[in-house]
């Protein structure tokens, strides 16, 4: 069997960093991962609560904030817990093995969707100075093995 889980999408809100009585940090979050176009074009999101432990509970809460594309890589896991009513609930959470920056610095200091755009090529750049000599034939008469 195979529980693996990635996604992109963005903050909901900044990342809550918190400490274990054992002195271990965990993160909780929320993100908001765009779905496919509907058949009305209608943009719709799916929002999933993620959980990171250590190291990575550190990293997020260092680099990540409100608005900020993440990816998240990890495992869907269920919790099983009771509300303040007395009912016995599920949960389900990502369990984030990973995460990662999916957008650069300079796009991320924008508004959420505003992506700058790619530099121009330079002008001055020629590849036509050159000489045959910087290169070698390639033998293409090989048979293939497959």
């Amino acid at each position: 069997m195979y529980n693996r889980v990635i996604m992109i999408g963005r903050l909901v809100a900044d990342p809550e960093l918190r400490t274990t009585p054992n002195g271990i940090n965990v993160a909780s979050l929320r993100i908001a991962v765009d779905r496919p176009y509907s058949k009305n074009a209608e943009k719709k999101s799916d929002f999933f609560n993620v959980v990171a432990w250590r190291q990575n509970a550190e990293f997020i809460s260092r680099y990540f904030s409100k608005g900020r594309l993440i990816g998240i890589e990890g495992s869907l896991q269920t919790r099983d817990y009771t509300d303040k009513e007395g009912n016995k609930r599920t949960a389900f959470e990502i369990q984030a093995d990973r995460a990662f920056f999916t957008e650069s610095k300079s796009a991320s200091s924008g508004a959420p969707g505003d992506y700058a755009s790619p530099a121009p090529a330079s002008a001055g750049v020629s590849y036509a100075s050159g000489s045959s000599g910087d290169f070698q034939a390639i033998d293409n008469d090989d048979d293939l093995p497959f």
